[in-house]
């Protein structure tokens, strides 16, 4: 058995050893070192255990500071920055030698995460090993950031570790150039009148995930590449499109995104999307990457199998995958590619418009919500006929029809 995972109270000079090994429960211990709650467990973990777990939780280091903590952290021989100072965030990495261990304070987290929040400290001990042994990377500050871990890893692996087989993962001073946008989640509404107090509904299964296993990314940096056409014999280049609107495929744009001089900018996977429709874009502007590929495909299906593995952690999971996508969006971030988040988003919206484009005008479409859709209910005929139409199915990218749910009517305006 593997030491992942270990969560101290010190009050009670007690931890909680977790194990990644299967259902091993966590493995209660008595730290020496009574006289003094604070430097005698942390003295106990740096002369005896070494820090070898990957996560270690204190609950609570009453009558010592942020700054104190990464003070003593150093005394010990452990290298940390002050970025666990600087966004209060309750968490530090410190390195030794070879050793990364991901250390947090409870009492200190200005923003408590679901993973941790329900558990007492056994059970969080088991779940911080769980998610080491599963993941193969160890617990730290979120799901979001946790979980982006993994994906790091598994770039590095596609480059077999080396930078230069690695693709760009941080787009610096990116938003200093611009700030083009892709065309993001679909929220429409019919306007004709619906009385029926209920409608059906369908959900895409893990949609982000299925469109990051799809969707080509860039390779490196986005350069400016001007009024590059977008309709080549290869398929567009990863990157951005501004393009001019036109009436003829305008209802599959976002009305949000079109600009006043009638442009709109859109990621390669629309472009893709508009030329199968036939359409011809006129592009006036782009910032586009050299290369691209499937960079999350084989992060992705093996993220998908763990989720239909861990069946009762599926939340946790789930969670992740969304929280780390969205953080593609945010500067600073250790995975910083607003590209990545915007085509993962804009394949989304297109694989939800080709199945409704393969409905028939029986089954106009009530409302669509990023990825769920609702109809009139009907038959049990009409039901089947719906659900072949969009693509039924057990797997990510499939339908799920989530039976009946409630039409919530406009509100009427108040005079």
């Amino acid at each position: 058995m593997t030491l992942r995972s270990v969560v101290v109270a010190p009050g009670r000079h007690t931890a909680w050893f977790g194990y990644g090994a299967g259902d091993t429960p966590a493995r209660e211990v008595t730290l020496p070192g009574r006289g003094d709650p604070v430097g005698g467990d942390l003295s106990a973990f740096s002369r005896h255990l070494c820090f070898q777990p990957g996560t270690v939780v204190f609950q609570d280091l009453p009558g010592l500071t942020p700054e104190a903590f990464t003070a003593l952290l150093r005394d010990h021989g452990w290298k940390t920055t002050d970025a666990a100072i600087e966004h209060q965030s309750g968490w530090w990495t410190c390195t030794q030698d070879e050793r990364e261990v991901h250390v947090s304070v409870r009492a200190w987290q200005t923003s408590r995460e679901p993973f941790l929040d329900d558990a007492a400290p056994a059970a969080m001990a088991r779940r911080l090993a769980w998610w080491h042994d599963t993941t193969g990377q160890p617990y730290r500050t979120s799901l979001g950031v946790a979980t982006v871990a993994t994906i790091l890893a598994s770039l590095r692996e596609m480059g077999d570790g080396k930078d230069k087989g690695v693709p760009t993962l941080v787009l610096r001073d990116w938003d200093a150039k611009t700030k083009v946008m892709g065309q993001g989640d679909i929220h429409y509404r019919t306007t004709k009148p619906h009385n029926a107090e209920t409608v059906w509904q369908w959900d895409m299964r893990s949609a982000y995930l299925a469109s990051a296993a799809q969707a080509y990314l860039a390779y490196g940096p986005l350069r400016n590449t001007g009024n590059l056409p977008a309709d080549t014999n290869t398929g567009p280049a990863a990157g951005y499109y501004r393009i001019i609107v036109d009436d003829a495929f305008r209802l599959v744009l976002n009305p949000n995104r079109i600009e006043r001089d009638g442009s709109t900018w859109c990621t390669h996977e629309m472009i893709r999307y508009l030329r199968e429709l036939g359409h011809a874009p006129l592009t006036v502007d782009s910032w586009t990457a050299r290369t691209s590929g499937r960079l999350l495909r084989t992060w992705a299906e093996w993220w998908r199998d763990l989720q239909a593995g861990h069946p009762r952690q599926g939340e946790y999971l789930k969670a992740g995958y969304a929280q780390a996508f969205g953080m593609m969006a945010s500067p600073g971030g250790l995975l910083y590619r607003r590209d990545w988040n915007h085509a993962i988003e804009d394949r989304t919206r297109v694989s939800l418009l080709r199945r409704i484009g393969r409905l028939d005008a029986r089954y106009p479409v009530l409302r669509i919500n990023v990825d769920a859709v609702q109809f009139a209910e009907g038959t049990y005929a009409d039901r089947d006929a719906i659900a072949e139409m969009i693509g039924e199915g057990p797997h990510i990218g499939n339908m799920k029809f989530e039976g009946m749910k409630p039409w919530d009517k406009p509100k009427k305006r108040k005079r």
